[in-house]
């Protein structure tokens, strides 16, 4: 920080919470022939090559679901200081005592004490808990309305009713529900429904304006905000939300993903809280104002 050239390049406090993740190219890999470790080489030493890594990764979008304003005040460029890492500078392996040894130190959560393809394990405590079974090997098992389910006919990709698949996610404004009437962050952190371009575009609807979510379940009313950050028939609404439901129409209009959600069971028994299929249309009523100037609600009020 004290050089000229360097001070402005990065932050003497992280802007985010986050860890920091990097590439870092093998430009001399030993792995075998098989891998093919010369074409490797050809690859790590072209530059474009390299840039291709860096340019491919939009940082700014990254952030834009967390700060929609100035999503490029939370890019953090950062410096590996010299002894930052431990272990002699090596990476941390999974399980490095049965790698190296893997009669001496077997796996203890497996039968056999070795990795298992096939587990018997997870298929035996899944069916003890009563709600299904699975494969004993990894099987792709399509999600409870997940994005399969938006489709009335998946071999011709002809869409159904609730058209998108809605993920619930974690917001900056509350942590699950704890926090979710403070005024101020209310105002701080917005609470929108995000959606692709190409989806925007064909229901004409466009960022700022109220519309109504609607499920088998539930509906409810959010402010739009149309980015590319999500990918086309999926939607993203932050959950913890306190619900405000309109005793006139039923409709929540404080977006509650739980509203929207059914009662639906994964195999061990877990609700299938964070995802659900939806559709999307524009809301002809008076539009919703924004969260910040609602009256605070009181948990426990005096008399």
């Amino acid at each position: 920080l004290s050089s000229e050239e360097t001070a402005n390049l990065i932050h003497p406090t992280r802007n985010t919470s986050f860890y920091a993740y990097f590439f870092c190219f093998n430009f001399d890999p030993q792995f075998d022939a098989e891998y093919e470790p010369e074409n490797w080489i050809l690859a790590a030493n072209n530059e474009a090559f390299r840039k291709s890594f860096y340019y491919g990764l939009d940082r700014v979008k990254a952030m834009y679901v967390y700060e929609p304003e100035i999503p490029e005040d939370l890019i953090s460029n950062t410096v590996t200081f010299a002894d930052f890492v431990t272990n002699d500078g090596l990476d941390y392996v999974v399980l490095k005592d049965f790698r190296d040894d893997p009669e001496g130190h077997p796996i203890a959560t497996t039968a056999s004490g070795k990795l298992e393809i096939y587990c018997q394990a997870a298929v035996d405590r899944v069916k003890n808990c009563g709600w299904n079974q699975i494969d004993p090997i990894a099987t792709y098992v399509p999600a409870i309305e997940g994005y399969e389910e938006t489709f009335s006919d998946w071999d011709n990709k002809v869409k159904g009713e609730y058209p998108y698949q809605l993920v619930s996610l974690h917001i900056l404004r509350h942590s699950h529900s704890s926090f979710a009437n403070v005024p101020n962050l209310r105002e701080a952190f917005d609470h929108p429904l995000y959606m692709n371009p190409i989806d925007a575009a064909e229901l004409n609807m466009e960022t700022g304006e109220t519309v109504l979510v609607s499920s088998k379940w539930g509906k409810c009313l959010r402010p739009l905000l149309v980015t590319e950050i999500m990918m086309p028939g999926v939607l993203g609404l932050g959950q913890g939300a306190w619900v405000e439901i309109d005793e006139e129409t039923g409709i929540d209009k404080a977006g509650c993903t739980n509203v929207l959600n059914g009662p639906n069971c994964v195999e061990c028994g877990h609700q299938a809280w964070n995802s659900c299929i939806v559709k999307v249309e524009k809301w002809a009523g008076e539009p919703l104002q924004p969260d910040c100037a609602w009256e605070p609600r009181e948990v426990f009020k005096e008399d």
